[in-house]
């Protein structure tokens, strides 16, 4: 038969080395989660920061769609299967929002409709990239301070 001793001293040693390690753990997450000012935030405070991380991310999904339209624009030449997919994508993507950024959802959402519009040829280009670098222009102006 094995018999293993387990002095309390080790049994000790370790249980200190897992409270420094678990302390230095919980230090690291809350000077990464504390805001700044070093405080607590208020219901208002959290639901201001949600709402600008959501309006952070629309915007940026509204540019993807943008340059995505201009480059299919900047082509030149119609590829109408690529310009129905992207329409529906952007149409469908962009049903709903903040409320801040309903206009760049409707120019972005005309663009796109111009886009495909152009693609079977029921619009000229010029008034397809002038929808394009109209919606550009717009989300350039939010994103200025």
């Amino acid at each position: 038969m094995v018999e293993v001793e387990i002095e309390w001293n080790e049994i000790r040693g370790w249980i200190y080395a897992a409270a420094v390690l678990l302390l230095i753990g919980v230090w690291l997450f809350g000077y990464f989660v504390t805001p700044d000012g070093g405080g607590l935030l208020t219901m208002q405070q959290w639901q201001l920061r949600k709402a600008a991380k959501a309006y952070r991310a629309e915007l940026d999904t509204l540019q993807g769609y943008c340059t995505e339209i201009a480059a299919l624009i900047e082509q030149g030449r119609p590829d109408p299967v690529r310009a129905q997919v992207l329409a529906g994508r952007v149409q469908s993507g962009l049903q709903d929002g903040q409320e801040a950024l309903r206009e760049a959802r409707a120019l972005v959402t005309a663009a796109a409709q111009a886009l495909r519009e152009w693609s079977v040829g029921r619009l000229d280009y010029d008034a397809a990239a002038q929808a394009a670098a109209e919606a550009a222009a717009y989300l350039q102006s939010l994103e200025e301070p």
